[in-house]
């Protein structure tokens, strides 16, 4: 179901198993490594290594899929929330490049990509950088 984005089934298998609440460890037992393993390709991607633009791009797409993912089939349960956290942490603090690389994009946007947007759009932009940023560890090399 995670790799099919099977939102409405992984809703309804939410609200079955949170009605035992000991249960939702399973679902989140499988959503751990699927987060995981996507980022890795991310993270590991020799030609996405070269443009840091392109990488930062990556990972805030997978950030986004996964947000909405969690808010539309967990219905934003602080559990699912946290183990998306510690799996792109998990993922994103293997590569040394990443907070270099976020830096890179962020310079970029603000001196070029927010150009044209509206107050909503560019605010949107940001707020995705700044949740993929709160995954990182060496945040002071930011």
């Amino acid at each position: 179901m995670f790799q099919h984005s099977k939102l409405d089934e992984l809703g309804l298998m939410f609200r079955i198993f949170k009605r035992v609440e000991s249960t939702l460890k399973y679902i989140i037992q499988k959503m751990s490594p699927y987060i995981e393993e996507r980022g890795k390709k991310i993270v590991e991607d020799d030609a996405l290594l070269k443009d840091p633009i392109e990488f930062t791009k990556k990972l805030l797409e997978l950030k986004s899929e996964m947000d909405k993912m969690v808010e539309s089939s967990f219905s934003n349960d602080i559990r699912f929330q946290k183990n998306r956290d510690n799996s792109f942490q998990n993922f994103m603090n293997q590569c040394q490049f990443t907070p270099h690389y976020i830096a890179s994009y962020c310079d970029n946007e603000l001196k070029k990509g927010l150009k044209g947007l509206n107050e909503s759009e560019t605010d949107q932009r940001l707020e995705a950088i700044i949740r993929l940023f709160c995954c990182l560890h060496g945040r002071d090399i930011f």
